[in-house]
């Protein structure tokens, strides 16, 4: 009985959160700003600005390093094995 009382409480509190929640994005969308639309052109440039620094990025035209450790790696280190193996 008393796990039912508990799920009971909590299915009350979930539902008097989402209620609220509600009742706040309703007053909250008559006063927002009115969204501001980009021209199909800019928004066009903006995007195939975009898509080129990606293909560069992707492209390896960027000069890569070697990775050369300045440690030993732990795959490198040499470990004493029992003479059984």
């Amino acid at each position: 009985m008393r796990y039912a009382m508990i799920g009971l409480w909590f299915i009350v509190l979930l539902a008097v959160g989402a209620n609220a929640d509600e009742a706040i994005s309703e007053e909250e969308n008559p006063a927002a700003e009115p969204q501001v639309v980009e021209s199909p052109v800019s928004a066009e440039e903006e995007a195939d600005a975009e898509i080129r620094k990606i293909e560069e990025d992707v492209s390896g035209a960027g000069e890569v390093k070697e990775f050369i450790p300045t440690k030993p790696l732990s795959a490198d280190k040499g470990i004493a094995l029992p003479s059984d193996i």
